[in-house]
């Protein structure tokens, strides 16, 4: 018969295998895995940037400071001046900024995202699974049709109407070639009218007659009539 002392001793081995298990199912596998990886050896190649760092951070302003340069110095070589007496300075502001750039588009692949508790579709759109997911999904289809057919709309009557001006500009012009030929004026004569009518056109300034009479000189005009 087993003694009462092996007996007891038995049941503490077993108590304490149990526990030590309980121990290890709770271990947070994530923490663990933290704390292994900052003792291992940094690799050579391990060149991943933290989203929440510092250096994220970091570099998001020397980037901000680039796109604002940009956007206030930028403006400034539109003035003859100033742009001739800091021709050097704004090139070499303009390179600094360029290399930032081709920079930036390096460092933006070498972030990682945090998958915990991120729905991750791998570049496919979720299907709804509620009403209103459903919903909110066929409304924005419509929107954006609406939006679609708006702007193609529009263009197409941008379009309808640069046709029509020219069409009508350039009925004008041949009747007043017509009229310049039935007159009997001369060639030379009628290349600088027409001239005058194509810087006209340019600039989108339609004159009448009665408006072109008091711009142009008597002599003149009674030579055109």
């Amino acid at each position: 018969m087993t003694s009462v002392p092996k007996l007891l001793g038995s049941v503490q081995h077993r108590s304490r295998a149990r526990s030590s298990v309980s121990a290890l199912s709770d271990i947070d596998i994530e923490n663990q895995f933290d704390k292994w990886k900052a003792f291992q050896p940094t690799f050579v190649y391990d060149v991943s940037v933290n989203q929440k760092g510092c250096i994220y951070w970091y570099w998001s302003c020397i980037v901000s400071i680039a796109i604002f340069y940009n956007l206030i110095f930028i403006t400034l070589v539109v003035f003859d001046d100033i742009r001739d007496e800091s021709d050097v300075q704004f090139l070499i502001g303009n390179i600094v900024c360029d290399v930032i750039y081709i920079v930036d588009i390096w460092f933006q692949t070498r972030i990682y995202f945090t998958v915990s508790q991120l729905e991750i579709s791998f570049l496919y759109q979720p299907s709804p699974n509620e009403t209103f997911q459903s919903v909110f999904e066929i409304l924005d289809t419509v929107i954006g049709m609406l939006l679609f057919a708006g702007i193609v709309g529009s263009v197409a009557d941008l379009v309808a109407t640069a046709n029509r001006v020219k069409t009508d500009w350039q009925q004008r012009m041949d009747s007043l070639k017509q009229f310049m030929m039935y007159r009997n004026i001369h060639s030379e004569f009628q290349q600088r009218v027409l001239k005058y009518c194509e810087y006209e056109m340019s600039k989108m300034e339609n004159m009448s007659e009665l408006e072109m009479r008091n711009y142009l000189p008597p002599i003149l005009y009674t030579q055109v009539c």
